[in-house]
């Protein structure tokens, strides 16, 4: 369950920390930024699910076996925040999740950079314990046509004391990735499945009474948030 989201240069919202419980109503004027936080919620939610950056925030057409992900209102173009009387506007998009895994509290931490469709930085780590990282990575300026990678340096083992360099695409989130690379260490690529579970599991409702008459295509994983 997700505890708290910390929210940074995203759209309407130059800096807002937002606490959430197991069933969470958000109630305000219109224009007051409900739409925009939930934008950032499905921005988590996207990359937890395994979309490219590019995707979570354009949309990602319709598969075969997949249904297709709406992406994020204003796609990659508006995606950062924007003063609304002039000056320097945000470049990246920078992401704080608090939640429960397995009776440990723990952040997950995401800078992107919408228009390059890149992470520029991600962590994980314990919230018990502050020097309990998973894993960490900044990544480096370098060409986005020569090849990119971001580098995370990775534990094998929760505690473990040394972290091994590891290379990742920065098009989408490294804890997907870990997910996959169980060569690497079985244990951490188990911890960021259930990591992963709990963010990508996220619900929202926002009910529409004629939709709801209607038939979810056969074989969909989720519910409809309409």
């Amino acid at each position: 369950m997700i505890r708290k989201l910390t929210i940074r240069g995203f759209k309407s919202i130059r800096s807002a920390e937002v606490p959430f419980g197991p069933l969470t109503a958000l109630i305000g004027a219109n224009a007051s930024g409900k739409s925009n936080l939930l934008d950032g919620l499905r921005v988590v939610q996207g990359l937890a699910l395994g979309h490219t950056v590019r995707d979570v925030f354009d949309g990602r057409h319709e598969e075969v076996t997949q249904k297709r992900w709406p992406g994020v209102r204003g796609g990659c173009k508006y995606a950062c925040w924007m003063p609304a009387s002039g000056g320097p506007a945000a470049n990246t998009v920078e992401v704080e999740v608090e939640f429960d895994v397995d009776g440990d509290v723990v952040l997950w931490s995401i800078g992107l950079d919408p228009y390059n469709g890149v992470l520029t930085s991600e962590s994980l780590r314990s919230a018990n314990n502050t020097g309990d990282e998973y894993y960490q990575a900044v990544r480096e300026a370098q060409p986005l046509t020569a090849n990119p990678y971001i580098m995370a340096h990775v534990r094998k083992a929760k505690g473990e004391g040394r972290a091994f360099p590891r290379r990742y695409s920065p098009h989408e989130a490294i804890l997907g990735q870990l997910e996959r690379d169980q060569d690497f260490s079985r244990s951490i690529a188990f911890f960021a499945a259930k990591a992963n579970k709990a963010l990508s599991d996220l619900q929202f409702l926002d009910a529409s009474p004629m939709l709801l008459r209607g038939y979810e295509n056969p074989g969909a994983r989720r519910m409809g948030d309409r």
